[in-house]
């Protein structure tokens, strides 16, 4: 009888570990969000604008505030914003731990895309995105990741509620780029 409750007080404690670590695992190995917070947007011109050579419909702003809200410290991280077909991404800024215009934007071939690498970016940290956007028709843009695995870029509109005009936030298939 002795010998009985031994091999049972094993077999139980080497269960109860065994579902103890499987639960911390799942947890700590889920898909992570990143927040990416929609913070204000301003209509700059209503009106044809021009820049050099090239003139816009309509100029606005969007700011956007992107949080490593993740249970892990990220090496580097490829954040996209693209817009609707038609627009074109005219300037950004953006402003980080590590000073102002850390990490750079780029864009390559799409001019409705912008993307960001930002490199070294703990638990915690924020970075703000200013950008403007000429020829907006429909207000649809979508924010994704890239080159990392296991996170999930999450849109939180955060704007204060006067200043909420109808956006949408869309998958990638459903801004009519089709390339």
């Amino acid at each position: 009888m002795e010998i009985l409750k031994i091999i049972v007080s094993f077999l139980s404690g080497g269960f109860a570990g065994s579902l103890l670590t499987y639960f911390v695992n799942n947890h700590k190995n889920k898909i992570q969000e990143l927040c990416c917070y929609y913070i204000e947007d301003e209509i700059i011109s209503k009106l044809p604008i021009s820049f050099g050579n090239t003139t816009h419909d309509n100029l606005q702003s969007k700011r956007f505030m992107i949080k490593n809200t993740t249970n892990r410290d990220i090496d580097s991280i490829k954040i996209v914003f693209e817009f609707e077909s038609k627009a074109v991404v005219t300037r950004w800024k953006t402003s980080s731990k590590a000073g102002n215009d850390i990490p750079k934007g780029k864009i390559y071939e799409k001019k409705n895309e912008c993307s960001f690498v930002v490199k070294h970016f703990n638990r915690g940290e924020e970075i703000e995105i200013y950008l403007e956007i000429g020829n907006v028709e429909e207000d649809k843009f979508n924010i994704t990741e890239q080159n990392i695995t296991g996170i999930k870029v999450k849109y939180v509109d955060k704007r204060k509620p006067r200043e909420r005009k109808p956006v949408k936030m869309v998958e990638k298939k459903d801004l009519g780029n089709n390339e």
